[in-house]
């Protein structure tokens, strides 16, 4: 299910340093960042990060925010044997999120993502092989 955030027109990141999140931060109508450690409490104090991560727009199963970078599962709702894992990335050709598959490297398409239960089960930036075997096949830079 594709969701909004909160009915505004706000950009949502997860702040990282390394592989440790510290926090996210959200512009609300192009105006200044506000910065939260739970995503419950916003203010204007700024959070040291080194990478940020875009939220996907979308939230699993359980109500988690899914954001570039999380590894999912893919169940299709029409069938209870296929379930797959794949990697949320920004794909510049498409100008989109897709989901990378796991075992094939093929894309899904955000407007797909729809047909499938989804569940966030890891992060990517702790699965270096994954990470490496994405670089290679041109998926990151």
């Amino acid at each position: 299910m594709v969701i909004t955030m909160e009915e505004t027109t706000a950009k949502l990141f997860r702040l990282r340093n390394e592989s440790q999140i510290v926090g996210y931060m959200r512009f609300v109508d192009k105006g200044k960042p506000f910065f939260s450690k739970d995503r419950f409490w916003w203010g204007s104090t700024k959070i040291d990060y080194s990478s940020k991560d875009s939220f996907a727009e979308l939230k699993d199963m359980n109500q988690q925010a899914i954001f570039e970078g999380d590894i999912i599962e893919m169940k299709l709702k029409t069938s209870v044997d296929f379930i797959k894992q794949a990697v949320i990335i920004y794909d510049e050709d498409r100008l989109d999120f897709v989901a990378v598959r796991c075992d094939s490297y093929q894309p899904i398409k955000r407007k797909d993502w729809k047909d499938y239960k989804i569940k966030h089960i890891s992060y990517l930036f702790i699965n270096k092989e994954l990470e490496e075997d994405l670089r290679e096949r041109k998926w990151l830079q």
